[in-house]
């Protein structure tokens, strides 16, 4: 088994990568004990903080990751993207589309949020959010209860460009007060 000082510089070195010219991969904080990453920090929104997770999750030696990165008001992503390359020129071979989403994620996306529309489910700002990375869904926001989130996660699932869900959903119960319900499921074969 590989350090946990060796781990955590790995996903210090990933996220480093894959945030080259955005100034986030220096707000994460990469902590590592026994194979369990913690990532902590502000980042600049909900796609950046999935996508420090799934970096996290490649490294070889990861047994688990806690995210308790909190996203941060700010202008539109594509909008840094841009000013971030106009601010520090980067020779053109090294410059990498961070913020670009593609086209078939977005319609991927918007395939799950129909999907749980259908099925009753409450989406949006005060409901559930859905991130696509490399088949991974993420589902964010909140569920009015759990049998709610476990429909979501289950209808998610059901999608054929679905390979596994990372359910960050939190659950609202009558008082008001919420609970976080995290926890990954995977397709069947």
């Amino acid at each position: 088994m590989a350090p946990d000082w060796w781990v955590a510089l790995k996903v210090r070195l990933g996220l480093a990568y894959e945030f080259i010219g955005l100034s986030d991969s220096f707000s994460i904080r990469v902590g590592c004990k026994n194979g369990h990453v913690t990532l902590t920090g502000r980042v600049r929104n909900e796609y950046r903080q999935c996508r420090a997770e799934e970096v996290a999750w490649r490294v070889a030696a990861v047994t688990k990751v806690t995210s308790e990165l909190t996203v941060r008001e700010g202008p539109d992503s594509k909008q840094e993207a841009h000013a971030a390359t106009a601010i520090w020129p980067v020779p053109p071979l090294l410059q990498i589309p961070v913020e670009e989403f593609a086209e078939e994620e977005q319609a991927t996306e918007q395939a799950v949020l129909r999907t749980l529309h259908a099925r009753g489910v409450a989406t949006g700002p005060s409901g559930v959010r859905a991130r696509i990375l490399e088949r991974t869904l993420y589902l964010l926001g909140s569920a009015p209860d759990r049998e709610t989130a476990q429909t979501a996660r289950e209808a998610a699932l059901a999608l054929p460009q679905v390979d596994q869900v990372r359910s960050k959903l939190r659950v609202c119960d009558h008082n008001g007060s919420t609970r976080a319900l995290s926890g990954a499921a995977e397709a069947q074969t």
